[in-house]
């Protein structure tokens, strides 16, 4: 696990309750900068997710670039996470975040539309 994601994850344990981390998250969403209107395709929605959700995961020069947009908050929070965490990261950089999403507890703390929209975040990062 990187640094970045080490730290990250100390302070979300930190957090005593699954409320108070899902605030966090939430209070990260509503820092996602607006996502471009020309990202918002139909190959950048995560399908799997029931709220209206837009992930774009761009390389330019090797460096992961991520653009996220949802009507939702919990969703904009786990893509403001991702950001954090991985934007200007390598491919190499972010092959962790699987790793780390496991140790998060967010797997085992999301609706299964949740989730599965967080593993599809999780794929377009190290494809």
């Amino acid at each position: 696990m990187t640094a970045k994601e080490q730290e990250f994850l100390e302070n979300f344990r930190a957090l005593e309750t699954w409320a108070e981390r899902f605030n966090y998250l939430i209070e990260l969403g509503e820092q996602l900068p607006s996502m471009p209107d020309e990202l918002k395709t139909s190959n950048n929605r995560i399908h799997s997710c029931t709220s209206r959700t837009y992930f774009a995961v761009l390389r330019p020069g090797g460096k992961l670039r991520l653009h996220g947009w949802s009507n939702a908050a919990i969703p904009s929070g786990i893509m403001a996470m991702l950001r954090l965490l991985y934007d200007g990261c390598s491919t190499e950089e972010a092959a962790g975040a699987s790793e780390f999403i496991q140790q998060s507890g967010l797997l085992e703390s999301l609706s299964l539309s949740r989730r599965e929209g967080l593993l599809d975040m999780i794929g377009r990062l190290i494809d």
